[in-house]
């Protein structure tokens, strides 16, 4: 079973991505605007993916997108960064 989730996250980087450094809580209150999250994901990856492309991924994987605030931006919700344990 592990394997099959390794080759998952090899195949597909946002997936990979998501696996290795984020925790899908499906909790509202988590969240993380949309263009942080794009910016950490071509960081990691050196991808050049667009906010759109990325979104459909999220999309695909149960990830909801909100706007949020009196400024309207967007945020990706029910998913939260995992603290580095240093």
């Amino acid at each position: 079973m592990e394997e099959s989730k390794e080759y998952c996250n090899e195949s597909n980087g946002v997936l990979g991505f998501i696996n290795e450094k984020f925790e899908i809580t499906n909790n509202p209150d988590d969240k993380i605007m949309c263009k942080v999250l794009l910016s950490k994901y071509s960081s990691y990856t050196r991808d050049n993916i667009t906010a759109t492309m990325l979104g459909n991924r999220l999309r695909d994987m149960g990830i909801k997108k909100i706007k949020y605030g009196k400024q309207k931006i967007y945020y990706y919700i029910g998913i939260k960064e995992i603290e580095d344990e240093d």
